[in-house]
């Protein structure tokens, strides 16, 4: 089967979301796989086809529009990383993409593929599913959505962090349910990151065809638990988490006397300087995901963290990080703080495979008595190696979503 993907970042392992949908694929040749994207760090191309949106030709109205990447070890495209997304910039951005010339480029690419399928992988990029949804009619072939956010059911002006809504983020917000609105009347099948996520999808498009599949990992459970390692904190610092890092950690710092490794690619110099300066950090900055690995399998405990404050409350309340599913797999004892409201909580709060705290208080009492107690910590692990297992396990993973796709095909 063949599979042409549009997603904003390319597959790769060098981003979150291209590990998402690679670890999706495993059971794919790599000659069978498309991906249009349009910004991101690609790694390995392999067999794989790539083709990137320049978006800067599009601006400029400079032809081709549309690039195939080859023979490249590594490409960076990260430009619009550092573009602070308002209301305005994405309105126009959206507008800039209604181009007659770009969709002729893009179904040029899509015939020569020929594809049996088609994913789109969505987010706030109206622009994507709008191509999606071209491709799958003119090509007459089934389109498959997965789906992690929750923008259209946001309530405020998250790009700006306003409860008060702005005309232009009005009409940028109608111009992406509308895109919404129409993938749901052409897509074959839906694929949601949480069942939270598909709960509030199904009640806005009630009997639509869909599964379930969180976020998985390649890794496989350690073969020696470090009880003497480093408490480990692997992830974003932004959406708020920085602050309860600290605030936890100086609790760790003062309970062990050690300070807590934190790896992550921070998004700002104030998060950068903050996070330097933090006496109870040993930060390590930004690292490969193998080097990151690396850190994560020789770690005492794992630390993950979601916001708690308010603008974030709501904000991410379906959030569900990608270092979760590492950090199940390998089967090191992971401690969660997070608001009884995240998804995340519940999550964990069902299926008890980690240690989990909704506030400071009581997450002392929990790291006093579990920091060097090496059967609870080692127990804690074994219980979610076995959840990661079950939930998170790229390759049962990846066989469903092949079954899934079958089936769908199949129907159509």
């Amino acid at each position: 089967m063949k599979l042409l993907v549009l997603s904003n970042n390319p597959i790769s392992e060098r981003s979150s979301n291209g590990r998402t949908i690679l670890n999706l694929l495993l059971n794919f040749k790599e000659e069978d796989i498309c991906n249009i994207f349009v910004n991101g760090q690609l790694g390995d191309i392999g067999k794989r086809k790539y083709y990137r949106v320049k978006e800067k030709n599009l601006l400029k109205r400079k032809k081709p529009y549309l690039s195939q990447v080859k023979n490249a070890p590594e490409i960076v495209i990260s430009s619009a990383k550092r573009v602070k997304k308002t209301p305005l910039k994405c309105l126009v951005r959206s507008l800039v993409w209604e181009n007659k010339s770009l969709y002729k480029e893009i179904l040029m690419v899509a015939k020569s593929f020929s594809p049996d399928a088609i994913l789109i992988q969505c987010g706030d990029s109206d622009f994507l599913i709008k191509i999606a949804n071209f491709l799958s009619k003119v090509l007459s072939k089934p389109l498959i959505s997965f789906n992690s956010e929750d923008y259209i059911f946001k309530k405020w002006d998250y790009l700006l962090r306003k409860q008060r809504k702005s005309v232009v983020f009005k009409v940028f917000m109608n111009r992406l349910i509308k895109a919404y609105n129409d993938l749901y009347k052409v897509a074959s099948g839906h694929i949601y990151l949480t069942s939270g996520l598909q709960k509030e999808y199904l009640i806005k498009y009630p009997g639509h065809r869909s599964i379930v599949l969180y976020n998985s990992s390649t890794l496989c459970a350690v073969t020696h638990y470090f009880s003497d390692g480093d408490v480990v904190y692997s992830g974003n610092l932004g959406v708020g988490r920085l602050d309860t890092l600290v605030k936890l950690s100086k609790i760790i710092f003062e309970l062990s006397g050690k300070r807590v490794v934190v790896c992550s690619n921070t998004i700002d110099e104030r998060t950068t300087k903050i996070a330097s300066d933090c006496p109870y950090f040993d930060f390590r900055g930004s690292l490969s995901y193998a080097d990151n690995v690396e850190i994560l399998k020789r770690a005492k405990l794992l630390l993950h963290i979601e916001s708690f404050e308010e603008y974030y409350l709501l904000d991410t309340k379906n959030a569900f990080s990608t270092k979760i599913a590492d950090s199940l797999r390998l089967g090191i004892p992971l401690f969660v703080l997070a608001p009884r409201s995240s998804y995340v909580y519940s999550y964990f709060d069902n299926n008890k495979s980690c240690f989990l705290s909704d506030n400071l208080v009581e997450a002392k009492k929990i790291l006093e008595n579990i920091l060097f107690n090496k059967e609870l910590l080692e127990e804690k692990g074994k219980l979610g190696s076995r959840i990661g297992e079950l939930n998170h396990d790229a390759s049962a993973n990846s066989k469903i979503f092949v079954s899934f796709l079958e089936d769908v095909c199949y129907d159509v």
